[in-house]
């Protein structure tokens, strides 16, 4: 009556990896949508675009707390990766995207003035922004990879199916074959 340690691990590890991993693939589309509406505010914020001052508060005031709560669920993914059998590639990109996303607010004020080291520290802002977009971008997309590869091959089915094989006319059960009547 009891249960044998092991036996089902194969069924059950499949569907809390297959979870996780699209927890993770979930988390960096999100991440994308966000530093893509980050620089659509900071565009129309700045003067040669819109030149709308609300924009550019709307910039700061959504990075700052976006920034810390995508980089908070990054940080749930990382975690959440060990847990459910996670490539150790994928693992990094999340860990490195996690830190990258919650370092990028505080880049962005470390601006003090009169001092270029302070401006070189902000101007890593934007660079630092676009590598968090690009390596959710590459996150989403081995992990789209990785679970097409895991997913079960589908049977074709319809009118264009191939029938299954039948035994020709005439075989027995042996395998033997008898001629038919008429050659």
């Amino acid at each position: 009556m009891g249960i044998v340690a092991g036996t089902n691990a194969t069924n059950e590890a499949k569907p809390k990896g297959n979870g996780i991993r699209w927890t993770i693939l979930i988390s960096a589309w999100i991440i994308m949508g966000l530093v893509v509406a980050q620089v659509l505010f900071i565009g129309l914020g700045l003067a040669p675009l819109y030149n709308s001052p609300a924009f550019a508060e709307l910039h700061i005031g959504v990075g700052w707390a976006f920034g810390h709560l995508g980089a908070l669920l990054l940080i749930v993914s990382f975690v959440l990766s060990f847990w459910g059998h996670v490539p150790p590639t994928i693992k990094t990109l999340v860990g490195l995207d996690a830190l990258l996303l919650a370092a990028l607010p505080f880049l962005a004020g470390a601006r003090e003035p009169g001092t270029d080291v302070g401006k070189l520290i902000s101007g890593l802002h934007p660079l630092i922004a676009i590598t968090v977009f690009a390596l959710s971008f590459l996150l989403a997309v081995k992990l789209r990879a990785l679970m097409a590869a895991r997913e079960p091959a589908t049977t074709p089915s319809g009118p264009r199916a191939v029938p299954p094989p039948t035994a020709p006319a005439g075989a027995t059960t042996v395998g033997r074959m008898v001629p038919p009547l008429g050659r």
